[in-house]
């Protein structure tokens, strides 16, 4: 479905731009949504391809990695739609605004109504904690350090879902038991 998602983003329009580089930047680093709006422009360095978040509820910054793919949309928004503006943050309105939570919520929304699929801020969050795990391996410490959780409990539910969906893959492929 985040595949799906991300398909259905017309880059060539300032508001698709944004769009795909913000849904990107979460998938790739789990932002909860007020460090993605609060994320400033000087924060983010596409060619090394990191940026520093400030973590809301640890009150701790932290150097975050993304993949090409990010980067590259990235500088889709930055260099050719992201609006003139005084504000800071990277993620900005249409017309120059500072990017609200409940804005992005709504965006966010509408993105997944055109595509049938239900999104919000904090199930692309959940998402991108159970593709880490699913498709590039992570541990649960590692994830916990993404995720910016202070303790191992949260986490856990995170990747739960992934966890009993990968016990469920695993039993449908034939093992020890079917060559007895």
């Amino acid at each position: 479905q985040a595949r799906k998602l991300i398909r259905s983003i017309d880059i060539n329009s300032p508001a698709g731009a944004r769009d795909k580089a913000i849904i990107l930047v979460i998938l790739d680093t789990a932002l909860r949504a007020g460090e993605l709006t609060g994320l400033q422009f000087n924060q983010v360095d596409i060619e090394n391809r990191d940026l520093m978040v400030t973590r809301r509820k640890v009150r701790r910054q932290q150097l975050l990695s993304f993949h090409q793919a990010t980067a590259a949309a990235l500088a889709t928004y930055i260099l050719r739609w992201r609006p003139e503006s005084d504000h800071g943050e990277l993620f900005l309105t249409l017309d120059g605004r500072s990017l609200t939570t409940d804005r992005l919520a709504k965006i966010l929304y509408q993105r997944g109504r055109a595509t049938g699929i239900h999104v919000n801020p904090q199930l692309l969050r959940h998402t991108a904690a159970i593709l880490k795990r699913r498709l590039e391996g992570w541990d649960a410490e590692r994830i916990q350090n993404l995720l910016g959780h202070s303790t191992g409990h949260m986490t856990r539910h995170y990747i739960r879902a992934a966890g009993d969906e990968d016990l469920r893959e695993a039993f449908r492929k034939p093992g020890w038991v079917d060559k007895v």
